[in-house]
């Protein structure tokens, strides 16, 4: 019966940590404002999407401290992100979004900084 409840709680533990494809990067503080936000959704078999912050050099003058891609989808089916360039200390970051297979994208990104 113990090793019953010790393989249960194995599995919900490995669920959970499987259908979790939320990414952050760096920690938010008190003063950190939210200084970009962009909701990614496409619809195809094998998305790919890059997002660059600022769009042109020079335009944000805060250094990032926290970064979140949220995915939307359900049972986190969707897509993952990936740090290319850029992040946390930085005035300037890239991510790539891809999805996983025959899904779409439905993510949130959230740049923040001070």
């Amino acid at each position: 019966m113990k090793f019953l409840g010790c393989l249960i709680f194995a599995l919900i533990a490995a669920f959970a940590v499987v259908s979790a494809t939320n990414s952050t990067w760096g920690a938010r503080n008190w003063n950190d404002q939210m200084i970009f936000r962009q909701n990614i959704v496409i619809k195809g078999n094998y998305p790919t999407y890059n997002l660059t912050f600022p769009a042109r050099a020079g335009a944000n003058t805060r250094k990032i401290t926290y970064i979140l891609a949220r995915d939307l989808t359900r049972f986190g089916n969707g897509g993952q992100a990936t740090l290319y360039r850029g992040g946390v200390g930085f005035k300037n970051v890239t991510l790539i979004f891809r999805s996983q297979s025959n899904t779409g994208l439905n993510m949130t990104a959230e740049i923040w900084g001070r």
